[in-house]
């Protein structure tokens, strides 16, 4: 995963991953800045499943729309993706 956090102020706590995979945890899947205000986070997913996910500056979830995202059923809108049978 990677997400550009251009004219984002950076929390001194970092950014961090959170989804279906750690309980949308806040300081599971810390993300490592790359160069260029990008950062990533590698993880292990199993082929076929859906994943949610949101992006996390310090302890802020990201807001996302209802255009980018799927609802998780209790009005929170998360990002997705189907995890292919392929590194991605």
């Amino acid at each position: 995963f990677r997400v550009n956090m251009s004219g984002q102020t950076i929390s001194p706590q970092g950014v961090k991953l959170a989804g279906s995979f750690n309980g949308f945890s806040t300081t599971a899947t810390p993300m490592a800045a790359v160069g260029n205000n990008v950062y990533e986070a590698t993880i292990s997913a199993v082929a076929g499943s859906l994943l949610t996910y949101k992006f996390v500056n310090g302890n802020t979830f990201e807001l996302i729309s209802n255009t980018c995202g799927i609802d998780d059923g209790a009005g929170n809108i998360n990002r997705f993706v189907n995890v292919p049978s392929t590194n991605t």
